[in-house]
């Protein structure tokens, strides 16, 4: 989860004040979260990848290809280091798939284009689709944390949207003999990998 800041901290100008229940920013950095994770010294990879979310919706939000200076900004300015910088590799990888996983879910809901779709929506459906193709975890954890995702920070009517568009790229994967093999234990906590191994990070 990412840090909160201090009163002092200035609201980022890629900030919208918008989140579920309106109480808390999705950025985060103006408000507590609203949230069920809790953030540990040990980032878990629920952890990882709820920041990777946030990181997601920041990088699309800020239609910028640029992205060094945001990364810069959020491991300088992160009370926990190791999570922001194995979240961002996640995110950075989900992000280089985005045409991709975008194509995948229109082809699924043509009625709901990438415009029409919600922020935080494409940010969860991104990332969902990027760990499917990639085995970084098997498709029931990815569903079940892309669905809880949606209950902490989207609408009430994303959760279940989400669920079935992430089935359905789970069959078409299955079907296509293109779903990665993923090791047990299918365990959220355990699944996963940080990203930080493919990325170099530290």
């Amino acid at each position: 989860m990412m840090q909160v800041a201090s009163s002092a901290h200035r609201k980022p100008s890629f900030c919208n004040g918008w989140c579920a229940d309106k109480v808390a920013c999705i950025c985060h950095l103006c408000s507590p979260p609203v949230s069920p994770y809790t953030v540990s010294l040990m980032p878990t990879r629920r952890e990882i990848r709820q920041e990777a979310m946030q990181i997601l919706y920041q990088i699309d939000v800020r239609s910028s290809d640029d992205l060094s200076q945001l990364r810069n900004w959020l491991v300088g300015d992160s009370e926990n280091v190791e999570l922001t910088r194995a979240a961002w590799a996640l995110a950075e990888a989900a992000w280089a798939g985005h045409v991709q996983a975008d194509a995948a879910v229109v082809e699924l809901a043509p009625d709901w284009p990438t415009s029409r779709q919600p922020p935080v929506d494409r940010a969860i459906l991104r990332l969902g689709y990027h760990e499917m193709v990639s085995g970084h975890a098997p498709p029931s954890v990815v569903i079940d944390e892309a669905i809880e995702l949606a209950r902490a920070f989207c609408a009430e009517e994303s959760p279940p949207f989400i669920n079935g568009i992430l089935d359905g790229i789970r069959k078409k994967l299955e079907v296509e003999g293109k779903l990665p093999a993923a090791a047990s234990p299918a365990d959220a906590d355990t699944w996963l990998d940080d990203a930080v191994n493919d990325s170099g990070e530290r």
